[in-house]
């Protein structure tokens, strides 16, 4: 298993270099990942959450995005 990232113009063209390859893929998309990370606290993680599983909840929301950095050994 491999995990390959790009820009998203170059998406199309890396997915059908690594198909003419030969490679099979389990997943393929365009995901958004932060440059940055903002550490949060567990108060905050406990909203913070709360308010993930509420958009997560609702059937117009396809996808969030966050660069919250939950504590560690943080559990839902």
């Amino acid at each position: 298993v491999f995990i390959v990232t790009t820009t998203p113009e170059d998406f199309s063209t890396v997915m059908e270099a690594l198909e003419a390859e030969g490679l099979e893929f389990l997943e393929a998309e365009v995901k958004m990942i932060p440059d940055t990370y903002t550490a949060i606290n567990e108060d905050d993680a406990k909203k913070f959450q709360k308010m993930l599983n509420l958009l997560d909840d609702d059937d117009d929301v396809t996808d969030v995005y966050h660069n919250a950095e939950f504590p560690e050994g943080w559990e839902e």
